[in-house]
């Protein structure tokens, strides 16, 4: 069957140590015609200049460059560029198995009730070590009613029909926001298409512990929560107007219609989050993280419940990356919990390591389809 062009879009930015191999595992797609069109966002570190060597090298490589003005920006100039009937995401940090172009197409192929598909994917240590497996649903109805409240797609894995963001009515990254621009266009997008996932792992997302929603838990929360807020006001025709040259606080959030004890239940499950990515990637590098649950806990004096929940969290950590009857014992007297939480806390700690371990171990039998993640 003859193959159309496929045009993978790749942001760059400060990512000298992992560009090459990104590249090159885009250059090895198999059985797909591929142009790769990535935008370098005013990197300083080299990477400009990696990727123009890589370019000039390999024709199907289109380099530009620009002033740093962001991911979004550097996505959205890059869509302006692809030429494919076909679009492929994909981050500068990141790899894609050997067939991930093809097996993604072959599904929009096949199917004539979604505009877009994405897969599971590897997680990996920054050096491809492998963590585990992330599996999204694959059933469009589910990823549909999941949306509204969390992802339910590994962005950077989608593969697009053109017309869903370069049709009659183009679909752009909203520039304003700082970050979650992800979320906000795959909102947008849902409101007028439907996705799914496939079952293979065809995209290896490398998890440092360094990356923004890992380091400012409090903050990327909000951001997501307006990112939310912003989707929904534009789909309603009148676009919320994004705080310029500032953070969104949570007094945005409220003014969004949610309440405290919303935003309390939100976090619970962002700082749950946090804890269990660190907790399997780099369980001894969780300290920064607990303190900013902790600070969280001291600023916003949310409800018993709530925090109860977070201070789970953070024994559970603890007994993860020091001897459990230790880490209790430090988790009662840092934070001053009484016996029935410490009763509590314990039988937390226990099951999350249990929960660790297993997955520890079923991690470790997995391998990519086809070969090596690389």
């Amino acid at each position: 069957m003859s193959r159309p062009l496929i045009s993978c879009i790749v942001p760059v930015y400060n990512c000298a140590a992992y560009l090459e191999p990104c590249i090159a595992s885009l250059i090895d797609q198999r059985d797909v015609q591929l142009e790769i069109v990535a935008v370098d966002d005013g990197s300083t570190d080299g990477s400009a200049e990696i990727l123009d060597r890589l370019a000039a090298a390999d024709s199907r490589i289109v380099a530009i460059h620009q002033e740093n003005a962001g991911g979004a920006a550097a996505r959205n100039r890059a869509l302006d560029v692809a030429t494919g009937d076909y679009l492929m995401l994909q981050d500068a940090d990141d790899l894609s198995h050997p067939h991930r172009a093809r097996l993604l197409f072959e599904a929009l192929e096949s199917r004539d009730d979604i505009d877009f598909c994405g897969s599971a994917n590897w997680l990996t240590t920054a050096d491809t070590s492998i963590i585990g497996v992330v599996r999204p649903s694959l059933d469009a109805d589910e990823c549909a009613a999941r949306m509204p409240h969390s992802m339910a797609y590994c962005h950077a894995s989608i593969m697009f029909r053109r017309d869903v963001m370069n049709g009659p009515e183009p679909i752009r990254y909203n520039e304003s926001l700082r970050s979650a621009h992800d979320y906000e266009m795959l909102l947008r997008v849902c409101a007028r298409h439907r996705g799914a996932n496939i079952e293979q792992p065809l995209y290896t997302y490398r998890f440092s512990g360094d990356q923004l929603s890992i380091r400012q838990v409090e903050a990327g929360s909000y951001r997501s929560l307006f990112a939310s807020h912003v989707a929904r006001t534009t789909a309603a025709g009148d676009p919320a107007e994004v705080p310029a040259g500032r953070q969104v606080h949570r007094d945005d959030i409220r003014q969004t219609g949610l309440t405290d004890p919303e935003i309390d239940e939100y976090m619970v499950g962002r700082f749950r989050h946090a804890f269990h990515m660190m907790a399997i990637a780099a369980p001894k590098q969780t300290e920064a993280l607990r303190r900013q649950c902790a600070a969280y806990i001291r600023e916003h004096r949310p409800a018993a419940h709530v925090e109860s929940a977070l201070r789970l969290e953070v024994a559970a950590s603890l007994g993860l990356a020091r001897r459990p009857v230790g880490a209790l014992r430090e988790t009662l007297r840092s934070l001053r919990l009484s016996p029935r939480a410490g009763v509590d806390g314990g039988v937390g700690l226990l099951k999350f390591g249990a929960h660790v371990l297993k997955s520890r171990r079923s991690f470790a039998q997995w391998r990519p389809p086809g070969g090596a993640l690389g």
